[in-house]
């Protein structure tokens, strides 16, 4: 009870000193009020003097703040959180309040389809303590893809903050965005190889906020599959044709096929020239063969025993040369004269032989060379080796008679081999080398063509860079020389084919 004078309320002392209270008997008389203490942050507080049966909620020397906060209410315990005093009211003992202030916070996160928005509110009590609210975030299921967590960037690869199923303490407003990846492949088909295989490459995409994806970039590898007499010319992915080592950027799983260009180029005797034309910039093996000469046999001898001899086998070459695509070559193959005793060189400058009776005495042509050049043209044509890139040279023809069955000589390498001579008979039939015809009594042979047989039955010369040497009366023609002097790494072998000349080109 306070004692008032009119509207004013008076103090009562005892001397210098202000009583507190006053009682008659039991009864309280007379009452000054009490100190209430008033905590609003770390280290700001207030006091000021209620009476007694005053509210203690409503100080009048200050108005609580905290920058940032909403005042909530007063508390009178150090716990921070929303439920605040309704009504306080002084007594007989002093009062200590603590404010509490409270503060809206946003968690604004994208699940993986769509964008959640959640308000909560945390609270700050005067005594320092603090209240901040948790939730745990949750990506949703998308089909196709891996969970990975959430990260506080818009972009599809951002750094991972927080796990799926997180639990978030918010002492802030906060965003954060669902990641997810799955791996994509490109698979590389065969395009109907026989063998081998190639490994699928790999690459890991990203997916962020609002479905924005990255993308991936591959490497073409190297083709492992195999495809008879075929040369690996790139992988076709959509409508392009790219090599090893392009760069591919897929957004989606997908696949490249191997395309295959024809790798083997195989081409037989024509009395024409086969034309090539290079498909591709590349190393080439150049092969050729030349064609064998011509074989005889006599008619009956001693009985019923009948003799044979064989024309000279024709020669080999190979080497290597690079060609840009669309050149073109030519590649004449060589003939072997064809049925017994048939006098007649083969087609690219086998050399004819002199006569045949096809009874006891009989002799045949050479066969003729194989070439591969720049030019449309038999090898005589060329005139020597410019434009040339590689010879096989063609076999001597033979010579058969009663007593006496002899083989022409070999075609092919450095130099044609010799004829087989008559025992009386000893000129003649000579090899071709590298700058001329081979021995021979007729010397109507030269670059790339063999000379004919002199006399009787005498075989005829092999056809090659240069021509082998007629046979002289009851002789076998000599072998025509190959040529690799417009190739590299080449080599040549003498006497390797029988039958008529050939060809092959092969990518490298």
């Amino acid at each position: 009870m306070s004692i008032y004078n009119g509207q004013t309320k008076s103090k009562l002392f005892l001397g210098n000193q202000k009583v507190k209270k006053a009682y008659l008997g039991d009864i309280k008389v007379y009452s000054s009020g009490n100190i209430v203490t008033y905590m609003v942050d770390s280290g700001v507080s207030y006091q000021e003097e209620v009476d007694e049966g005053a509210s203690c909620l409503s100080p009048q020397t200050f108005t609580p703040s905290k920058s940032g906060w909403t005042f909530a209410g007063w508390r009178e315990d150090k716990t921070a959180n929303g439920s605040v005093l309704t009504n306080k009211v002084m007594g007989d003992a002093p009062v200590t309040l603590y404010a509490v202030f409270k503060q809206d916070v946003t968690l604004s996160f994208w699940d993986g389809t769509e964008t959640v928005t959640q308000t909560y509110t945390r609270y700050y009590n005067g005594s320092g303590s603090l209240y901040n609210p948790t939730v745990a975030i949750w990506q949703v299921a998308v089909s196709g893809w891996n969970y990975i967590g959430f990260t506080t960037s818009s972009a599809a690869n951002g750094s991972i903050t927080h796990q799926n199923g997180a639990v978030i303490t918010m002492d802030g407003n906060k965003t954060f965005y669902a990641r997810y990846n799955r791996t994509l492949t490109c698979r590389f088909d065969g395009g109907g190889a026989t063998g081998g295989g190639t490994a699928t490459a790999s690459g890991v995409q990203d997916r962020g906020a609002n479905g924005a994806v990255t993308s991936v970039q591959i490497t073409m590898p190297q083709c492992g599959y195999t495809l008879s007499e075929r040369k690996f010319n790139g992988w076709r992915y959509g409508s392009q044709v790219l090599q090893p080592g392009a760069k591919v950027t897929i957004v989606d799983s997908t696949y490249a096929t191997a395309t295959w260009i024809q790798a083997v180029y195989r081409y037989s005797h024509a009395s024409v020239a086969h034309v090539f034309t290079a498909p591709v910039s590349a190393n080439y093996r150049l092969e050729v063969w030349g064609a064998k000469g011509g074989d005889t046999f006599t008619g009956p001898y001693s009985g019923d025993i009948r003799g044979t001899s064989s024309g000279g086998a024709g020669g080999y070459a190979v080497g290597n040369v690079w060609l840009n695509a669309g050149t073109t070559l030519y590649i004449v193959c060589g003939a072997q004269p064809q049925g017994w005793n048939n006098i007649y060189g083969g087609y690219n400058g086998g050399g004819n032989a002199s006569n045949t009776d096809n009874a006891y005495n009989n002799a045949a042509g050479g066969g003729g060379a194989t070439h591969i050049g720049l030019k449309n043209d038999l090898l005589s044509g060329y005139g020597g080796t410019s434009g040339l890139y590689i010879v096989a040279g063609g076999g001597g023809g033979s010579h058969c008679d009663e007593s006496q069955f002899l083989n022409g000589g070999a075609g092919g390498g450095t130099n044609g081999s010799d004829g087989m001579k008559d025992r009386n008979y000893q000129s003649g039939s000579g090899g071709a080398s590298q700058s001329g015809i081979g021995a021979s009594p007729i010397r109507d042979g030269g670059f790339g063509k063999g000379c004919t047989g002199e006399g009787a039955y005498a075989g005829g010369g092999g056809g090659g860079l240069y021509g082998g040497g007629g046979g002289a009366y009851w002789s076998a023609g000599g072998g025509g020389s190959g040529y690799i002097g417009g190739v590299n790494g080449g080599s040549m072998q003498n006497g390797v084919n029988n039958g008529h000349g050939r060809a092959v080109i092969t990518i490298l």
